[in-house]
C-alpha cells in the first residue's frame, strides 16, 4: 500500500496487515542464504499502523505521556487521528478514577493487560521460494511452500507465546546447560548437533 504496508488475506477470519519488522538482511548469512532477498514483517490487525501514526501525531507515546510535536514529515492524514480518536473513546469507556489519573501508556496497558479468563493468539507464516542451481540457469528448479503457525492460548493455563515461544527458549538453555549443543548462534540446518 502507499504508507509502506502489506495486506494479505493470509488468514480470512483476521483482518491482518504486515508491518516491517527490522532490518532481515542479516538473516541471510545467518542461515547461510548468500545474497537470498529476505523480508521479515510483523502481523497486526487491520488499521494497527494507522491508529499508532495518530497516536504518534497526537504525543500520546512518550513513556511520559507527552511528546514533542511530529514533524511536518510525519503529518498523520485524517484517517490516522480518526482511528487514535476511536482507541482513545475505547480506553475511557467504563474509566474509574484511578485509571483516569494514569497516563496514555499505563491506561492502554491496564486495559489490554490478558486477565486469566482471555486465550492469547500467535500466528505465523512463512513463504519460501527456493531456485535449487543446476548447470543451466534455465532449467534451474523452482520450489515454494507455505507455512502456517496459528497458536492459541488456554484459558487458565499457559499462553501460546508462553508455549511457542518461552517452551522453545527453556528448551534450548537446557540443552546448552547441559552441554547437548555447543555454545554460540545455531540454526536448524547446523551440523554441529546433528
Amino acid at each position: 500500500t502507499a504508507d509502506g504496508l502489506l495486506t494479505k488475506p493470509f488468514w480470512p477470519a483476521y483482518d491482518l496487515e504486515v508491518l516491517p519488522n527490522r532490518d532481515a538482511l542479516p538473516y541471510a548469512a545467518a542461515y547461510g542464504l548468500g545474497d537470498a532477498a529476505v523480508f521479515r514483517g510483523t502481523l497486526r490487525f487491520g488499521g494497527f499502523a494507522a491508529t499508532v501514526r495518530g497516536l504518534r501525531a497526537l504525543g500520546l507515546l512518550d513513556a511520559g505521556g507527552s511528546s514533542s510535536p511530529p514533524s511536518i514529515f510525519d503529518a498523520p492524514a485524517a484517517a490516522d487521528l480518526t482511528a487514535a480518536r476511536r482507541l482513545l473513546a475505547w480506553l475511557d469507556e467504563d474509566r474509574d478514577d484511578a485509571v483516569a489519573e494514569q497516563n496514555f501508556l499505563d491506561r492502554l496497558a491496564a486495559k489490554l493487560a490478558l486477565r486469566p479468563t482471555d486465550r492469547d493468539l500467535v500466528l505465523m507464516r512463512h513463504d519460501l521460494l527456493v531456485r535449487w542451481p543446476a548447470s543451466d540457469p534455465v532449467s534451474a528448479t523452482r520450489r515454494s511452500a507455505t507455512l502456517h503457525l496459528l497458536g492459541d492460548g488456554d484459558r487458565g493455563g499457559p499462553t501460546a507465546m508462553a508455549t511457542t515461544v518461552g517452551l522453545g527458549a527453556a528448551s534450548a538453555a537446557d540443552l546448552a546447560v547441559h552441554g547437548t549443543v555447543p555454545p554460540g548462534f545455531s540454526t536448524p540446518a547446523d551440523t554441529r548437533w546433528s
